[in-house]
């Protein structure tokens, strides 16, 4: 009588080297994502919760309610007007004038964008966002 010998195979897998891969591709993409900025318009926003008046105010409000309706201190006027008039009052050799932004919390996001690159394209330096106090 022939005995045979029985060759089971291992079902297991060992995880071990698999676990290895996936952290450190954890860390790879830990360690990218710290030196990727994304792009975008630089935003300098005032603070909120602080109660002090700001020596500097804002010397130009531009202003968009939720008609989409633009105002430059109070006067109505077209987009392109706007632009051409913030355009017309910046002079390179004196001091910049400030510009609060004063969107309605109501209008698409697109358009406040799209109105804030465009005054710092024009070379505004100091564009704020005006925001209300935080209700407790």
């Amino acid at each position: 009588m022939k005995v045979r010998a029985r060759k089971k195979v291992d079902a297991t897998f060992n995880m071990s080297s698999m676990t290895d891969i996936v952290f450190l591709l954890l860390i790879f993409f830990i360690v990218l994502s710290t030196l990727v900025t994304p792009p975008g318009v630089p935003v300098e926003l005032p603070k909120v919760d602080n109660k002090d008046k700001i020596s500097d105010p804002p010397r130009l409000a531009v202003t968009i309610d939720v008609e989409e309706n633009y105002f430059l201190d109070n006067t109505p006027m077209s987009y392109e007007a706007l632009l051409k008039e913030l355009e017309a009052r910046i002079s390179p050799n004196s001091t910049q004038p400030a510009v609060k932004l004063v969107a309605d919390g109501n209008i698409p996001l697109e358009k406040g964008i799209e109105l804030f690159a465009d005054i710092k394209k024009i070379g505004y330096e100091k564009v704020v966002i005006a925001t209300q106090p935080k209700q407790n």
